[in-house]
């Protein structure tokens, strides 16, 4: 087992999108004895916007000589996803969202991996929610640091220090601090960041439907309700067997905007025997759909990009497209929409909505067949 320290500079952070142009590590032994400290120098690929404060430890013309991200991804890969090493950062959580965005820039496969964030260590121990520095939280623990230049690799080793001290301070190793708050253990899985045993929070009663957005994105009131919604979605009507044992996903391109269509289609495709996940690794089918950037371009679409990376090696999912989906289910478009405009009017749960209207929904083509033979006789 070794330890992995990194940190990362980046030239802008632009709508919160990091553009990286270092990343610093240091490897250490289980007995904080250094073993590699190297420095990534890389072209950001855009202009620097950096604080009055903040130093870079480069001159912008070692920046833009050098090559950029995708030169240094699988080296950057290789470090993260170590089995035989625990990675650690200090508030890491920002370290996570910029090499996710960074590889989705350049259409590249995200980076999985688990880190462990010393700040939240720190935090922990002093049952804080204010979140320290690590220059201040270096001083404090007696280690004689500055950050008046900003350098990845040398921020790397004093969070490397900082740790050490921690450990000499409380009589515990890495690992049981770790076991002990487990708060600092984060995880990122394909693209998407999260906390393994988030700090609970006041408990919150899911808005209603009436009012809201029809949007569909991480960490929303809408996002609760779909996520509890997909967890308990029982079959409703007349089932099927068209997803018997299946598991289904449909691209980022429908569902980020459509909330309560993408309720619709959960229920439905429950009902076709098959359950709704959103990680594309898990599918066993999954569903495109074409959106456009403003310029006209076809936006990307990172769940689609897991699958086809998936099937290059094995070719285990089967790849449909969201017009095959509704023909399969026995609806179509404009009746979705039509659906989830009555819900918002109504202003009533899924689970009461879907008892009703689903049914009549999934059993349509078999109605009308009916009625098509009675108008025969």
């Amino acid at each position: 087992m070794k330890y992995i320290f990194f940190d990362i500079e980046c030239a802008n952070c632009f709508q919160g999108k990091g553009k990286i142009c270092s990343f610093g590590y240091v490897i250490t032994d289980t007995s904080f004895n250094v073993l590699e400290k190297y420095d990534i120098v890389m072209n950001p690929a855009s202009k620097f916007n950096l604080g009055p404060e903040i130093v870079l430890a480069y001159d912008k013309k070692t920046f833009r000589h050098a090559p950029m991200f995708p030169d240094f991804y699988s080296e950057i890969t290789e470090l993260l996803e170590d089995e035989n090493a625990m990675v650690f950062g200090f508030s890491a959580i920002n370290d996570a969202r910029y090499l996710n965005y960074e590889c989705m820039r350049y259409d590249l496969p995200g980076i999985d991996y688990i880190f462990y964030d010393v700040q939240q260590i720190l935090m922990g121990i002093k049952n804080v929610k204010n979140q320290p520095s690590l220059l201040g939280s270096c001083l404090e623990y007696g280690i004689n640091e500055n950050q008046d230049i900003h350098k990845s690799d040398d921020d790397s080793l004093m969070t490397m220090e900082l740790l050490r001290a921690i450990c000499a301070a409380t009589g515990k190793t890495p690992e049981e601090l770790v076991e002990e708050y487990k708060q600092c253990i984060g995880v990122v899985d394909e693209y998407e960041f999260k906390w393994k045993y988030p700090v609970e929070k006041p408990h919150k009663e899911p808005q209603k439907l009436q009012g809201k957005s029809n949007r569909l994105r991480k960490n929303s009131n809408n996002y609760k309700v779909f996520e509890a919604f997909v967890s308990n979605t029982l079959p409703l009507g007349n089932s099927s067997n068209i997803f018997s044992g299946r598991a289904v996903c449909i691209s980022l391109n429908y569902e980020e905007k459509h909330f309560r269509q993408m309720l619709l289609l959960v229920q439905l495709i429950v009902n076709a025997g098959g359950r709704y996940v959103t990680k594309a690794k898990e599918c066993d089918c999954f569903v495109t759909k074409n959106a456009y950037n403003a310029d006209g371009t076809i936006r990307r679409c990172y769940r689609y990009a897991t699958v086809k990376r998936i099937n290059k090696t094995r070719q285990t999912i089967e790849v449909i497209s969201f017009e095959e989906l509704l023909k399969l289910l026995s609806t179509d478009e404009k009746q979705l929409d039509r659906m989830a405009d009555e819900m918002l009017e109504k202003d009533i749960t899924p689970d009461v909505f879907f008892s009703v209207q689903c049914e009549t929904l999934s059993s349509g083509t078999a109605e009308d067949e009916s009625l098509a033979k009675e108008a025969a006789v």
